[in-house]
Order: structure tokens, then sequence, then C-alpha cells
């Protein structure tokens, strides 16, 4: 016998007879199958969940992200709630210590009703419901601070971030690529900051 995954109960109603030997031979096939099929559920959860965590930090995975985007978005609108946005990058390279340090910080800055997300290429996406684009920049502000010691490497790492607010014509598509065009800019604004020529020569 293997292991035990759970416990099959049969119930009748009528008591003029016992049950025959036959009936407990399939309901031992019946519970021998069942077995099978909660190994199956079990070993798929498992996978989900791991699927679902992303393995550096610790954070919930684009791919949670994205199934959070169509629920929050449909709530928002279902219940005429604020729903907002933040995507930010560390502005270059973090090693995998300080990209989970960071991940804990980050974490510990937000509401309970908040999402932290690890995405690929050193992006953190928060999920924000019930704030409106104001409560996200604060929001920013707070996770600036947060991590700011840890992201620094000789000199502070700049934490750009895409802010956006949810809008009547969005999707969860649309809002997350509102969000990427944000951080592209303002990636692109400390870019060119970065590379301004000093006037003086």
């Amino acid at each position: 016998f293997g292991e035990q995954v759970g416990t099959l109960a049969i119930f009748w109603r009528r008591v003029e007879r016992e049950i025959r030997d036959d009936e407990l031979v399939r309901l031992e096939a019946l519970a021998a199958a069942l077995a099978r099929a909660l190994e199956n559920a079990f070993r798929f959860e498992e996978a989900r969940r791991l699927a679902d965590r992303d393995s550096v930090t610790g954070l919930r995975s684009g791919r949670f992200l994205h199934e959070a985007l169509g629920r929050e978005c449909s709530r928002a609108r279902r219940y005429e709630r604020r729903l907002s946005l933040v995507l930010l990058r560390a502005s270059a390279p973090a090693p995998t210590a300080l990209s989970a340090s960071a991940g804990e910080r980050l974490s510990a800055a937000i509401r309970d009703a908040d999402l932290v997300c690890h995405l690929e290429d050193e992006r953190f996406a928060v999920l924000l419901p019930e704030a409106a684009l104001a409560d996200a920049e604060r929001a920013y502000r707070r996770l600036r601070f947060a991590v700011g010691s840890e992201v620094s490497g000789n000199g502070r790492i700049g934490l750009p971030a895409g802010i956006v607010e949810l809008r009547p014509e969005d999707d969860s598509v649309s809002f997350l690529q509102r969000a990427e065009a944000a951080l592209e800019r303002e990636e692109q604004d400390d870019l060119v900051a970065n590379t301004a020529v000093d006037p003086r020569g």
C-alpha cells in the first residue's frame, strides 16, 4: 500500500443487508482510482504554486501578476473602485542576494491589500487596489525609500517607475502596457539626464 492521500466514506440508507464482497472490490477499485486523481491534483497544485512564486525573491511572479490584473480590473469596474499600478526597475543589474533583499523591503513597504511581483529584467510591479494615481505616487516614494539602500552599488542605483491609474477604456493588457510605456519614458529621461554634456567642456 502507498501513502494515504485521503479517506473515502460510503453511506447507504438501507440496512437490510450487509455489503457484498464484490461490492467491496468495486469500492476498493474506485478508491484506488480516486487516489491517483488526488495525487495528480496535488502535484498540479504544487507546480502551480511554484510557478506563481519567483525563485529569487520569493515574491509573486509575472505569471501571477497577469492573472491578478484581470481579476482586479474586473473588480474595480464592477464596484467602481480605483486601481493603480507601479512598475519599477533597478537601473543596473543587481546580484541575486540584492534582488531578494529588495523584494523583502518592497513587501514590507506596501499595504496588506497590495500585491508586489518580481518580473524579468530587474523589474518589480506593485498593484494597488482602491488607490488613485496620487496614492500610487505616494506609495512609490515609500517604496523608493524602502529599497534605496538595498539597490546601491558604487553609488545609488536609480529606481525609475511607470505609475498609472486604471482608465475606463483599459483592460488588463492595456493597463500594463501603459505602465510599461510610462516606465520606458522615465528611463529615457534618466538616460538623457545622465548623458548630458557638461557645458564647461
